[in-house]
């Protein structure tokens, strides 16, 4: 496991946590889980997939953005998500809702997450 400490802009301290597989990061308040992303490995890509974001709880406090930049230090491998053009899950059960679509898309636009190649094709 990899653990580091961020400020939130609320002035509380969070505790990033990451599987040593990479597989998961979880969020702590408190000593609280307050928010995981889920990943898996991805061979094609040579790096890892998000298939799961919960940062309901945290959201809008800098947390999610550097849970993603934590994770690419750690492993120094490439993050991607699914298609800001595709509504229905993935055969893997990802799919972009909500607030999702707006954080990976700025993730993208900052080079945190790298652009899926529907985003070519469409965009």
């Amino acid at each position: 496991m990899r653990k580091t400490n961020y400020n939130l802009s609320s002035g509380e301290e969070a505790e990033i946590e990451i599987s040593e597989e990479g597989d998961l990061i979880t969020i702590r308040l408190s000593n609280q889980e307050k928010g995981n992303v889920c990943l898996t490995s991805n061979e094609d890509l040579d790096g890892f997939y998000i298939t799961h974001l919960d940062l309901e709880q945290c959201k809008g406090q800098g947390i999610g953005r550097e849970c993603l930049k934590f994770h690419k230090r750690v492993f120094s491998m490439p993050l991607a998500a699914a298609s800001p053009y595709r509504c229905e899950q993935n055969d893997d059960g990802s799919h972009l809702t909500g607030d999702g679509l707006p954080f990976i898309a700025k993730m993208r636009d900052e080079g945190v997450v790298c652009r899926h190649p529907d985003e070519y094709e469409n965009g």
